[in-house]
């Protein structure tokens, strides 16, 4: 009888041993999933920032190319608009609640193309024409400039609160 006491003791140390290590295991391998989400979650959002700064820079770009071609100082405006889409699908994936200010950003898009063309239309007009069309494409890009720092904005908020929920 005393035999069977160290058998089932021995099995009751192994049984709990085992069992405290699939717990340890399972804690471990879900705090490591959610490290990684919060990580690439973040790592999305700078991928929305910086997508924001180049598409800013592209659009400003283009309608100073656009303004020197205007003013004779360019054989063609070389104008390079940026596709939207990439953003479009970030924004809504990874952060819905800024939809509305990737909703400026896409106004803003409409708002600049607009110009640019207006602006190519005016080149061999009067100069008064001329000057209204420049100062369209100025409006323009700084309402580009304004929509892709609230957007910034916003995700750099995001970035903040993610920062101080992971500490």
């Amino acid at each position: 009888m005393h035999d069977w006491i160290g058998v089932i003791g021995s099995l009751t140390g192994v049984l709990v041993g085992g069992l405290l290590g699939h717990l340890v295991s399972v804690m471990r391998f879900r705090q490591e999933r959610k490290w990684q989400t919060e990580l690439q979650l973040r790592g999305k959002l700078e991928e929305i920032a910086t997508l924001c700064d180049e598409n800013f820079w592209r659009y400003s770009g283009s309608i100073r190319r656009t303004l020197e071609w205007g003013e004779g100082r360019r054989e063609s405006p070389e104008v390079d608009l940026p596709s939207l889409g990439r953003l479009r699908t970030l924004v809504s994936f990874y952060c819905p609640q800024l939809r509305k200010d990737f909703v400026q950003i896409d106004e803003a898009r409409d708002v600049a193309e607009k110009a640019i063309i207006e602006a190519g239309h005016a080149r061999g007009a009067e100069k008064l024409v001329r000057q209204e069309a420049n100062a369209e494409l100025a409006r323009a890009e700084l309402r580009m400039q304004k929509a892709c720092e609230a957007l910034a904005a916003g995700v750099a908020s995001l970035v903040s609160a993610e920062v101080k929920k992971a500490v």
